[in-house]
C-alpha cells in the first residue's frame, strides 16, 4: 500500500536559517515545529526532509556536518515524540548541474521510490521557490510557502512564479495544522 508523507526543506522551514549551517550549536528549531510535526505523524504521514546543502560543494563544510546538524535535529525532536523519517541532501554546488538538487525533483523522487509514497496523498512545505518546484514536478499536490526562512522575501517573487497557482501560503507549520483540521485534506 502506498504511503503519505510530509516532505520538508530543512533550514528556514525546521529551524531558523543562519546561512551555512554546520555548526550544532547555531542551531534553534522554529516554535510550532515540534508539535506539527507530531500531530502529521499521529496522522499516520511519514515526516521526509529534503534540503540543498551547497555548502558542501562550495568546500565550507563537509557532508558529515550536515549529517551531524540533521542527528542534532532528530535529537531535538525526539524529545518532543517526534521521529524524523528520513533527511536527503544534495551536496553538490549549485553550478555542477546535478538532478538532485532542488528545483529538480530528483531526491524527491528517490524519497518516493525508497519510502513507496503516494505523492498525490503527500504534502510539500518549503520557504524557496526551489522547494515548491521540485514537489510540484515530482507530482505532490499540496505545496505550501512557509514565511518563516527565507518565505517572506520568496513571497515577493510568488506571483511570477510559472506554477504559482499550485502553491498556497502559510505563516508557520502550525498554520499547516490549523488548515489540515479545517479541511482534512
Amino acid at each position: 500500500m502506498k504511503r503519505k508523507a510530509l516532505f520538508l526543506d530543512r533550514d528556514g522551514t525546521i529551524n531558523e536559517d543562519v546561512g551555512y549551517l554546520y555548526q550544532e550549536e547555531k542551531l534553534k528549531i522554529l516554535p510550532s515545529v515540534p508539535e506539527a510535526l507530531q500531530f502529521f505523524q499521529s496522522k499516520g504521514y511519514l515526516l521526509i526532509v529534503i534540503s540543498n546543502q551547497s555548502g558542501v560543494g562550495k568546500g565550507l563544510y563537509r557532508a558529515e556536518d550536515v549529517e551531524k546538524i540533521n542527528q542534532k535535529i532528530q535529537e531535538e525532536l525526539s524529545h518532543k515524540g517526534v521521529k524524523i523519517d528520513a533527511f536527503y541532501f544534495c551536496p553538490h554546488h549549485p553550478d555542477q548541474g546535478c538532478p538532485c538538487r532542488k528545483p529538480s525533483p530528483g531526491l524527491f523522487l528517490k524519497a518516493i521510490h525508497e519510502w513507496n509514497i503516494d505523492p498525490s496523498l503527500s504534502i510539500n512545505v518549503g520557504d524557496t521557490l526551489r522547494d515548491l518546484e521540485a514537489g510540484i514536478r515530482s507530482g505532490i499536490k499540496k505545496n505550501f510557502l512557509v514565511l518563516t526562512g527565507k518565505g517572506k522575501e520568496t513571497l515577493k517573487n510568488l506571483e511570477e512564479f510559472p506554477l504559482r497557482e499550485k502553491v498556497e501560503i502559510i505563516r508557520d507549520l502550525g498554520e499547516l495544522v490549523r488548515i489540515f483540521k479545517q479541511n482534512f485534506f
